[in-house]
């Protein structure tokens, strides 16, 4: 943007401590740089804004191209209509008689004294008794091997307690 060399800074820096003082130096750096976060909000708030301002135009040159879409749809229709009934006789009779829908025929079905007749299918029916639950009989299985513990033998010179 600029186009400054490093020389060229250290140039600008050096005046700058001779001119403002070590003891004012930090204080206006700091205020350059609030200055130049300002301008760069500024900048990045007026681009945004020319991007909605273009983005609203191509919003608008695509409504105008589907109303242009509409309109000559809208006119095809109108010559497709004159192509079929071009002197508006089949218009006229539909409009003059309404079709009126048929209702469906009633269903009756044929019932006896105890309720209607079901069909009797070529299946035999019997009867089944009831009976008594089969249970399966369990297999025998062999006893688990047992392992029998030695019983801890108690050195012979030693005495056992005994209660009384």
């Amino acid at each position: 943007m600029f186009d400054l060399a490093w020389s060229e800074i250290l140039v600008i820096g050096v005046v700058a401590l001779v001119v403002i003082g070590p003891k004012d130096l930090p204080v206006l750096l700091r205020s350059v740089g609030q200055w130049i976060r300002k301008a760069r909000s500024l900048a990045s708030e007026f681009q945004s804004g020319i991007d909605q301002m273009a983005r609203d135009a191509e919003i608008a040159d695509l409504r105008k191209q589907v109303e242009q879409a509409k309109d000559l749809a809208s006119g095809k229709i109108v010559e497709t209509q004159n192509l079929i009934d071009p002197e508006g006789e089949i218009r006229r009779m539909l409009e003059a008689s309404p079709v009126t829908p048929v209702p469906p025929p009633e269903f009756d079905p044929p019932t006896t004294p105890e309720g209607p007749e079901l069909p009797q299918s070529d299946v035999p029916q019997t009867v089944v008794e009831t009976a008594e639950p089969v249970i399966a009989a369990e297999e025998p299985t062999e006893p688990k091997p047992t392992r029998k513990r030695a019983k801890k033998e108690t050195p012979p010179d030693s005495e056992e307690p005994t209660v009384g």
